[in-house]
């Protein structure tokens, strides 16, 4: 995720050897340094920053998700989704969770309430990342075999791409 100064924030999932366990704080000079590295960090999966300024982490290994303030103190979301992998933070503070582990993508409202948004579906095969588009379609990668979907605000899965290799990120780019 990179902020407004152009700052950028990033999980350490980690490797074999070494199970990642914080977030960096890299700055537009090249500087790094860890930014959050609360307890129960484990392989971090996807940093996002929110409409309200705040950090938002998956935390893969630990099955939660957490909102890590400016001065780098976190506290868990939730701990309600197996695997949590793609994120998405919606202008009214509305996070969209993916669940890596059993192919089904979360609303974690404000007040902390989980839902399944768009369950078990049959094309999703280890989502791994979200993005949204300027009109609210949730935009879904599978790992696995490259899927592609789009997803509308009813939770209506369209595919729109399976790539021939395994895809694991997407992004939305405004233009601006």
């Amino acid at each position: 995720a990179v902020d407004d100064q152009g700052t950028i924030f990033m999980g350490d999932f980690g490797y074999a050897a070494n199970t990642g366990a914080g977030i960096y704080r890299i700055s537009p000079g090249g500087e790094v340094e860890v930014f959050s590295d609360a307890d129960r960090m484990e392989q971090l999966t996807t940093t996002k920053i929110g409409p309200d300024g705040a950090i938002y982490q998956s935390s893969y290994g630990s099955n939660r998700v957490f909102r890590v303030e400016e001065d780098g103190t976190a506290t868990v979301v939730t701990d309600d989704i197996i695997g949590p992998t793609g994120i998405v933070v919606l202008e009214d503070g509305t996070l969209i969770v993916a669940s890596w582990s059993q192919g089904i993508i979360h609303k974690v409202h404000p007040d902390g309430k989980v839902e399944d948004w768009v369950g078990r579906h049959p094309a999703f095969n280890g989502i791994n990342s979200l993005t949204v588009g300027p009109n609210g379609t949730v935009y879904v990668v599978n790992i696995r075999d490259g899927g592609l979907f789009a997803v509308d605000q009813a939770g209506q899965v369209t595919e729109l791409e399976l790539y021939p290799r395994a895809n694991s990120h997407v992004a939305y780019d405004s233009g601006s």
